[in-house]
């Protein structure tokens, strides 16, 4: 599960992380700071899909925040922001090692729950990365990083401690550019453009190796100290039991001491040492994949606005591939050209299934329209009302959004999941149909197969249609109660250029909990 939260954006001065469940809808009154949260991701992701100079692309093709001083709470331009993010696991890639004793192991290093807070300043009207905090794990693991304005690591501590000793030899920097930067590590005896790539290919193991030395019989020689860090360093987790496990694994008389002395009494004073240096010589790994990890979320999202474009009779037909929607659905009639006959026809029976009427195109002479058809009845979109033309583009990104992602896998990288993020949906529509938008997203998390990818939504909305629909729908059993959230934005009692977040539930007889009163009285 994904958590999110920002600080000192626009009026959400301290949003703290909260779970973004499979279907998480937004409420509140105008300007509370809902469009905000949710365009945060679209805001992200151009950032991510564009090539730039500063970690956050703010004017782009997707959203427009303005500039830093905009976004910033209260214009306050020399305060920093800061995003933050929440995974439940992270797992690394494998890397192979020598191990004690000869043959290889291989050491993929896995943590669990994982929270980073990355911070933003503005300054010279440029947007700048100043550093990050990363808890991994546990709240008594958390590493502060600095950066300076080259991309350099300018200071590191671990629970408050400065770990910076353990990078005399080595050159630490961040590629700058991106929200979630690439860490490059190298030795200072080493070229530039050559970097560790192994996790014990770096200053950390050489400082362990050192540490253990004096603790160790000299006619040791080094390269078999080496292995044995390679051995600590490669651990799944520090405690007494794996400790255990190596000793287990060891043969060489010293080692055995060690081993058996960390674990026990630790008159030697190696273990919290130890300790250190392990966590440290994880966090370079675990970081890595976390950010990874967070890249291949963000690039998976979908985004459609709350101002879609208005239908015409006819559009000047183009050749051209669209493999999603824009946000204010003006592609949407290129987008249902580019999909084949099979896909078009799939639509349709599930526009039908779910409002009333199938969904046809026509092109004639260089020229596309859109009809809807209803038993043997076909016309015009524009002939039907505003309503429906409005919640055309927004259907189509629903049914597409798992239908899609394995071709955008493909281009992008994508996990086999892809976020929906929708702006009041419901717009000039009945209350009636507002709350069959309900069943639409519904129905795409029930109908998802291990095999398809998986679906989830971020939805801003304003209907009390909507929401009700939802509890009728968990009490109807067609969808969990857990996997369904509201989340209220309410002016701060204390500040009302604040809004604070309350985190709404249902019970599985779809009851809303933690509701706000006179907000609307939600019924089944």
């Amino acid at each position: 599960m994904l958590r999110f939260g920002l600080n000192n954006v626009r009026r959400l001065k301290n949003t703290s992380l909260v779970d973004l469940r499979p279907i998480t809808i937004l409420v509140g009154r105008n300007s509370s700071g809902k469009s905000t949260f949710l365009r945060t991701f679209p805001l992200l992701r151009q950032s991510l899909m564009t090539r730039t100079s500063s970690p956050i692309l703010w004017y782009g093709d997707l959203v427009d925040f303005g500039e830093f001083e905009d976004v910033v709470h209260d214009n306050r331009s020399e305060s920093r922001i800061s995003f933050s993010f929440g995974l439940d696991n992270v797992t690394t890639e494998p890397s192979f090692v020598t191990l004690d004793g000869g043959g290889y192991g291989a050491t993929q290093k896995r943590a669990g729950p994982v929270d980073v807070e990355l911070f933003v300043s503005g300054r010279d009207r440029k947007t700048k990365l100043d550093g990050f905090s990363f808890r991994l794990g546990n709240p008594s693991n958390v590493f502060d990083v600095s950066i300076d304005d080259s991309g350099s690591l300018s200071g590191i501590s671990r629970n408050g401690e400065s770990v910076m000793h353990l990078f005399d030899g080595a050159i630490v920097s961040f590629q700058l550019g991106s929200i979630f930067p690439n860490i490059l590590l190298r030795s200072k005896e080493q070229e530039e453009g050559r970097y560790f790539y192994q996790p014990f290919q770096n200053p950390v193991h050489d400082h362990l190796a050192s540490l253990l030395r004096p603790h160790v019989d000299r006619r040791l020689r080094d390269d078999q100290i080496g292995r044995f860090a390679i051995n600590l360093l490669m651990m799944d987790e520090f405690s007494i039991s794996e400790l255990e496990g190596v000793k287990n694994r060891t043969g060489t008389r010293s080692f055995l001491k060690i081993l058996t002395d960390m674990a026990g009494k630790n008159t030697r004073g190696l273990r919290e040492k130890v300790q250190q240096m392990y966590e440290v010589n994880q966090f370079f790994s675990i970081v890595g994949a976390t950010f990874s990890s967070l890249k291949t979320k963000i690039s998976s999202t979908l985004y459609i606005g709350p101002v879609r474009a208005r239908s015409e009779r006819y559009y000047r037909y183009q050749d051209l591939a669209v493999s999603e929607i824009d946000p204010d659905g003006k592609n949407f009639p290129m987008f249902l050209t580019s999909l084949t006959s099979s896909q078009r026809t799939n639509f349709s029976k599930w526009v039908k299934e779910r409002f009333g009427y199938g969904v046809e195109v026509v092109q004639n002479s260089g020229h596309i329209s859109i009809k809807l058809a209803n038993g043997d009845k076909t016309t015009n979109i524009v002939d039907n009302g505003y309503g429906i033309s409005q919640v055309l583009p927004v259907l189509g990104q629903i049914w597409w959004a798992s239908r899609g992602a394995i071709g955008r896998r493909r281009v992008i990288g994508a996990a086999n999941s892809s976020m929906l993020l929708i702006e009041q949906p419901e717009l000039h529509l009945h209350p009636a149909h507002q709350a069959l938008l309900a069943d639409a997203v519904v129905g795409e998390r029930v109908s998802s197969t291990p095999r398809d990818p998986d679906v989830s939504f971020i939805i801003e909305t304003h209907s009390e249609a909507f929401v009700n629909r939802l509890g009728a729908l968990i009490a109807e059993g067609k969808v969990r109660a857990d996997d369904v959230q509201i989340l209220v934005f309410e002016q701060d009692d204390e500040d009302e250029k604040i809004t604070s977040v309350r985190v709404s539930r249902f019970t599985s007889g779809g009851t809303l909990t933690n509701w706000p009163y006179g907000f609307f009285q939600p019924t089944v």
